[in-house]
């Protein structure tokens, strides 16, 4: 059951009713602005192990810094046109702590740069 409907100011998609002045109104629209997103603004750095990718993200916030973000995705079929899913499988999570643990590393490492930078200056 798949229909759109509107009652008032409420949409009712699959049995689920949401506002559309809600802030989590647009959370089916999430992940085609997230592509959107990566494909103007791409990670600071990726890491593939085994079938479990991490990706760095480096989003400068108002005080000239960087906040660092982290996120991983299980890759399910590698082709050119690769899905990805948000869950492990327990098989995978030795590779997700591996890719947490280098995202660690180069994220320190990035900032050390960065220090050894700006005390030259």
């Amino acid at each position: 059951m798949n229909r759109q409907t509107q009652r008032g100011r409420m949409q009712y998609v699959n049995g689920n009713a949401t506002k559309h002045d809600h802030p989590h109104a647009s959370a089916a629209t999430d992940e085609a602005s997230d592509e959107n997103e990566q494909a103007a603004n791409p990670p600071a750095m990726v890491f593939l192990n085994a079938q479990v990718l991490t990706r760095i993200w480096a989003n400068p916030n108002h005080w000239g810094g960087i906040t660092w973000k982290v996120d991983q995705l299980r890759v399910k079929a590698p082709t050119a046109k690769s899905k990805f899913a948000k869950n492990f499988f327990q098989s995978d999570l030795w590779d997700a702590m591996r890719g947490l643990y280098q995202a660690c590393r180069w994220i320190k490492k990035a900032e050390r740069r960065s220090r050894r930078a700006d005390y030259r200056k």
